[in-house]
């Protein structure tokens, strides 16, 4: 190429030319590790070079964390399986209490049971419905309820506990 002043012949270096005579191309990477990365990479048990770079050293902290995390939830799970295993066991061995004290209760019709705990001195009152009416549980408008008490409990007494229990409902 000429020089436009003095049209002198003037060589240019192609840039890959230019990049190998004088300065050798700096090749960059992610920097090294911080101290503590290594630290909690060494707390969670994470073997790794010495020469590992922050980005490496990140997956392999986020693959230790992730491990970690599926492992709890494994333990939750078998905790929970244990529970509830535990829960299903004793409520076996109530049910089986509860038959072997008074087997009369599962076949009991609501008089029998009224008049055992009237006997028993115990005041009561039992609420039955028709469960084939029942559609929902917030509105029980339509379903025909009866009240029934035993002996031992005055109609007026029937009426007070109901009204308070509804004004306790209210209150909710």
């Amino acid at each position: 190429m000429a020089c436009p002043k003095c049209e002198t012949e003037i060589v240019v270096p192609s840039p890959i030319q230019a990049s190998t005579a004088g300065t050798k191309a700096i090749k960059k990477g992610p920097p090294p590790a911080t101290d503590k990365q290594k630290a909690y990479a060494t707390q969670l048990g994470i073997e790794y070079p010495d020469d590992i770079d922050i980005r490496a050293m990140s997956q392999l902290i986020d693959e230790a964390q992730l491990r970690q995390e599926d492992e709890r939830y494994e333990r939750l799970d078998e905790l929970q399986k244990k529970e509830s295993d535990v829960r299903e066991q004793l409520r076996a061995e109530i049910l089986s209490e509860c038959d072997e004290e008074d087997a009369r209760l599962s076949v009991a019709t609501k008089e029998q049971m009224l008049d055992e705990l009237d006997e028993r001195d115990i005041g009561a009152i039992l609420i039955t419905l028709d469960y084939g009416e029942l559609t929902d549980l917030e509105d029980l408008s339509g379903v025909k309820l009866a009240i029934s008490n035993t002996d031992n409990l005055e109609a007026d007494d029937v009426k007070a506990v109901l009204t308070w229990l509804g004004m306790a409902m209210l209150r909710r």
